[in-house]
């Protein structure tokens, strides 16, 4: 529609919860180290250019090679691989679970953000290469939460026995029924089947999920010259070890996490709270098991081991490969082992990354700037129809359903009425004349009065079912939009998947405009 914004800040939107609103605004300030813009960047690229030692840049480029080394390459990444090993050259990173066939869209947006701003700041600031990363949360257990997918009104489900193993290390078996069931859905589209052929030559060359999540990326992504990580790695295990020891020997995340919350989370929505040990343990059977303490012991749930702090450490320093960061720790896994300036992620990541500066500065491990990422609403050409002719605002969509019905139904007018009083007033002056005359035709008139009563009755009826008919109508109307919209009362990314859109709005070219469209230096909700 003519004149209509495309782009509006959540806080607009009333999107998200407080903190994130405040964080947007500029009022939790004190719980971040710097923020973005050329002022917060250029403060962070000094500080990272002082603690990111080239020992450690070696290590990310010996890593890197070996994960990529059965990967196709795309001239851009290898570019980007390249520009690592320079002193001068940063990062900034997104991260996600291995959700099958890429989950929900805002797997896609948060790539196409982290893009965006690289290539951004690698043009803003002169002298300095940023370089996008996807750091693969291969070591999650949590199957349930990456099993599914829902795809034109339907549940995809992964059935297979994940044993508790971290989802990276899963083999694609069980896939390929889900596969078959999607075989027929894009007859009519051939974009989205070569996305699915895509997906699907990905799961059956793959060892992994891990492995089968890096093709996908690499190959939807490569182009751009995204950089694909995967903390799954002994020798950056080896580079985490201390701090995963100081973690045992002084619970730092634990006081430091709980110290931050009281302090400054009274008002807030804890995201996260942080373990005694925050740790996990992957057995002999590959089961990433969570360490707890209890009765001065160090004991693996689930099993029978059990260690005293010396032999957890000990542990720690022969076999560091063993052992995984949980949701407090692995942003601190993730910050040592990259030349990063910048975490961006939804709205629940930032909440829960803002509990944790005080647990970075007691690391000595240098904390991001935090970028709340750009979202996308999509509308087909019935919805910009239907919007045109209510004459709204592309806003009021995200007005809960009762507001916008009203919105939307102001130029209908009351229920009718008809005032029957002049009617009753003529036939009482009717029965005044004729009782002098002959009272015996007052029955006859009190049943033609009756009988006019009921048939202005009726009309008014009549006039006001044709109202509830059109009421109803443009009432389904906007519940339809808001279904299509915000798909189980939630915005459209966080239950639509990929390959519903992709092919009918272009498919690379499609990517390509997003990352045109996002904002690297604000948050955005952007209307298309």
């Amino acid at each position: 529609m003519e004149g209509q914004r495309t782009k509006y800040t959540f806080q607009e939107l009333g999107l998200f919860n407080q903190l994130i609103r405040d964080y947007l605004n500029g009022d939790v300030d004190h719980l971040v180290t710097n923020k973005g813009g050329v002022t917060g960047y250029t403060r962070q690229i000094e500080a990272k250019f002082g603690s990111y030692s080239l020992e450690e840049r070696n290590l990310l480029n010996e890593v890197l090679t070996d994960q990529y080394h059965k990967v196709k390459h795309h001239d851009a990444v290898l570019q980007n691989l390249s520009k690592l090993q320079l002193k001068d050259a940063y990062t900034v990173v997104t991260g996600h679970q291995l959700n099958i066939f890429s989950g929900p869209l805002y797997f896609i947006y948060k790539i196409c953000d982290v893009i965006k701003t690289a290539r951004e700041l690698s043009s803003r600031f002169k002298g300095v290469e940023v370089v996008p990363v996807f750091w693969m949360a291969a070591e999650d257990h949590d199957f349930e939460e990456i099993a599914s997918f829902h795809l034109f009104g339907e549940k995809y489900t992964w059935d297979k026995e994940s044993q508790q193993w971290p989802v990276g290390r899963l083999d694609t078996s069980g896939l390929y029924d889900i596969l078959k069931a999607l075989d027929s859905k894009f007859d009519r589209d051939q974009l989205g089947q070569d996305l699915l052929d895509l997906f699907k030559s990905s799961y059956q060359s793959s060892a992994n999920l891990a492995d089968a999540v890096r093709t996908y990326v690499n190959d939807l992504f490569g182009e751009f010259g995204l950089v694909i990580i995967d903390g799954d790695h002994p020798k950056l295990k080896q580079s985490f070890a201390n701090i995963m020891i100081q973690e045992v020997e002084s619970n730092i995340a634990w006081n430091n996490v709980k110290t931050t919350v009281k302090n400054h989370f009274s008002n807030y929505k804890v995201q996260v709270n942080p373990r005694f040990v925050n740790l996990f343990y992957i057995d002999d059977n590959n089961r990433r098991l969570r360490i707890d303490f209890e009765d001065n012991r160090y004991r693996l749930i689930g099993t029978e081991l059990n260690w005293t702090k010396e032999e957890l450490i000990a542990l720690i320093q022969s076999n560091p490969e063993r052992f995984s960061p949980n949701v407090v720790l692995r942003p601190v896994y993730q910050e040592l082992v990259l030349p990063n300036l910048a975490y961006i992620g939804g709205a629940g990541e930032i909440s829960y990354w803002l509990e944790l500066k005080s647990t970075f500065e007691a690391f000595k491990v240098s904390y991001p700037i935090l970028k709340v990422r750009n979202s996308f609403t999509f509308l087909n050409g019935d919805h910009h129809k239907k919007i045109g002719a209510w004459d709204i605002a592309w806003s009021d969509l995200f007005l809960n359903e009762h507001d916008l019905i009203n919105i939307v139904l102001e130029d209908v007018v009351e229920p009718f009425q008809l005032n029957v009083d002049p009617i009753n007033d003529y036939y009482d002056q009717l029965s005044e004349k004729l009782s002098g005359i002959d009272p015996n035709l007052l029955s006859s008139l009190d049943a033609e009065k009756a009988k006019a009563l009921k048939g202005v009755a009726n009309i008014a009826a009549k006039a006001n079912k044709s109202l509830k008919s059109k009421h109803e109508v443009k009432i389904n109307q906007v519940k339809k939009l808001k279904a299509d919209l915000f798909p189980n009362g939630g915005l459209q990314e966080r239950t639509n998947n990929i390959l519903s859109l992709y092919g009918p709005l272009g498919g690379q070219e499609w990517i390509m405009s997003m990352i045109e469209e996002i904002d690297a230096f604000e948050s955005r909700m952007i209307i298309q």
